[in-house]
């Protein structure tokens, strides 16, 4: 995610360049669809919060603070919108359908490594490992850019997301991995664990 061009759009928006919202829209578009629908576990729930979360970034534009962080504002309204909507779903969501989900949901996944990992996160993490992970390893947010989207203390997030890819590992280790689904899977934990090192390197 270009961050500079972002900023740069979120200050067009704001002085009433309406085209702006679609450059905004093309560099924050996957980042929010990941969110919503890690939270949400519904392909076409996902979607039409994701929608909504643009229409409420336009409606607040003014709101934002320029300079200051624009993509964990636009994920933070993603998060909220999603959490809303999951506390009205919940009762009606089913693991039945939350599996045909995941496999419509596959479509709006420009990489395969990607599904590959989302799907992993729901076998084994809680919803507070998963959406930490998410931000962390598909969507390459920083522990504290994250901490600002969850409302979480820095410290926490690092906590959280260890323990996450702790369990990810010992879970993937103990699968077969003569699959091309698996092989897929290992690789991406390699990514991760990579990217967890890189993580602490640029936080110091």
């Amino acid at each position: 995610m270009d961050k500079k061009l972002l900023e740069n759009s979120m200050q067009k928006l704001q002085k009433g360049n309406v085209e702006a919202l679609d450059s905004i829209y093309d560099l924050t578009s996957k980042a929010v669809y990941y969110l919503c629908f890690s939270i949400l576990k519904n392909s076409e729930q996902a979607k039409d919060i994701a929608h909504d979360t643009y229409i409420r970034l336009y409606k607040n534009i003014n709101r934002y603070e320029l300079n200051t962080n624009a993509a964990a504002w636009i994920l933070s309204i993603a998060r909220n919108l999603s959490l809303n909507e999951y506390a009205k779903l919940k009762h009606t969501l089913s693991l039945e359908g939350f599996k045909e989900d995941l496999i419509d949901a596959r479509e709006h996944f420009s990489d395969v490594d990607d599904f590959c990992y989302m799907n992993k996160t729901f076998q084994v993490l809680n919803p507070d490992e998963r959406e930490i992970v998410i931000l962390f390893a598909m969507n390459r947010f920083k522990h504290y850019e994250i901490a600002e989207i969850v409302n979480k203390p820095t410290g926490t997030v690092k906590w959280i997301y260890n323990r996450a890819v702790k369990k990810l590992r010992e879970k993937i280790k103990a699968e077969p991995s003569n699959s091309e689904t698996n092989k897929k899977e290992h690789q991406v934990l390699k990514t991760s664990t990579k990217l967890k090192k890189e993580g602490k390197q640029n936080e110091r």
